[in-house]
């Protein structure tokens, strides 16, 4: 019966014949080098039933530090504690950081908020622009009422002011609004 062996170093699984049990060999894969297990007889019980009952380790008493009168070790004390794991919720994912989002609380916000800020508004301004100018030329017409441009007109300009507030304001030019 061929015995499984499986590569330690890539996770690859090959068989092996009753011949080689206890030899070496090579991967066919990554070419690391494989010890080919013995197999256990057939009527043999297994080293380690799930069922037996196990006595507890006794607890190791903690040995006091007793530094080193060696000339090259330090002085210092103990050797200081390893630095503290950071909290992970569910699945490793790491815990939000407490200083995440501070930015909405301040004055500051991001770099990239203001050029999103500056590229919005320039887009605003120009459709602003556009139906503004189609409302004109639409009163231009004297064949239309007059209704529909002079409701696209006010539309055009409250765009062109929202744009060339957005605008400005990305600019560091400050709004109406501002305190002093």
């Amino acid at each position: 019966m061929p015995i499984d062996v499986t590569c330690d170093a890539c996770g690859s699984r090959f068989k092996a014949p009753d011949t080689a049990a206890g030899k070496k060999g090579k991967c066919k894969k990554c070419g690391a080098v494989i010890v080919i297990p013995t197999p256990e007889p057939v009527g043999a019980p297994p080293e380690d039933d799930l069922y037996d009952i196990a006595e507890p380790a006794a607890p190791q008493p903690a040995r006091p530090y007793k530094p080193s009168t060696s000339p090259g070790a330090s002085a210092a004390g103990p050797p200081p504690p390893p630095p503290p794991v950071p909290p992970t919720l569910a699945y490793g994912v790491p815990m939000k950081n407490p200083n995440a989002g501070a930015w909405k609380n301040s004055n500051n916000p991001p770099k990239s908020f203001q050029i999103l800020k500056g590229i919005f508004g320039a887009i605003l301004l120009l459709a602003g622009l556009a139906i503004a100018g189609g409302a004109v030329y639409g009163m231009s017409r004297p064949e239309r009422s007059l209704r529909r441009p002079f409701k696209a007109l006010f539309f055009g300009l409250f765009l062109l002011v929202t744009g060339a507030g957005l605008l400005a304001r990305s600019m560091g030019i400050g709004g109406v609004f501002d305190e002093d």
